[in-house]
């Protein structure tokens, strides 16, 4: 999870999975407290708009819950240096969808964070990938079996 958000902020980690593209994550308080989590299934497709699909997905659910204040956890640094590419934008129109959500009026910080500490958001991912007659799950209190994961995330955070 690394370090919680300043108070008054929220935090999302999310994580994709390649196979059968697959994306999840959550959003947590200053306090590392669960607020709401998502796993969504997209077809076809490469490791970049796999990403950028995760990406936008966290966005949305941030928008759409409210939360405009947020640090978004990345665990993918070729994510981060494509959003400042013209080429990769003009070749990935989603990429140009994710720069005008940016661009609202809100606070978002985009920052990389290690796999290790992200192995909650990689859960909701591979049930992502693996719900193939799912288009998006919102999954509002954590899953039973996730407390461990939980855990892991705040005591391998750096």
């Amino acid at each position: 999870m690394g370090q919680p958000p300043q108070q008054g902020m929220v935090k999302l980690s999310f994580r994709d999975q390649i196979q059968g593209m697959g994306a999840g994550g959550l959003v947590r308080d200053s306090m590392g407290k669960w607020i709401v989590g998502f796993y969504a299934h997209r077809s076809g497709g490469n490791a970049l708009v796999a990403e950028a699909h995760g990406l936008l997905l966290c966005l949305e659910l941030l928008w759409v819950r409210g939360h405009r204040n947020a640090v978004v956890e990345v665990d993918c640094e070729d994510r981060l240096t494509a959003l400042d590419d013209e080429e990769s934008c003009r070749f990935l129109p989603i990429l140009n969808m994710i720069k005008s959500m940016r661009a609202r009026s809100w606070n978002i910080v985009l920052t990389r964070i290690r796999r290790e500490c992200n192995a909650l958001a990689d859960f909701l991912a591979k049930w992502g990938a693996s719900a193939s007659l799912v288009d998006i799950c919102i999954v509002e209190d954590p899953p039973w079996d996730v407390e461990t994961l939980v855990m892991r995330d705040l005591v391998l955070a750096p």
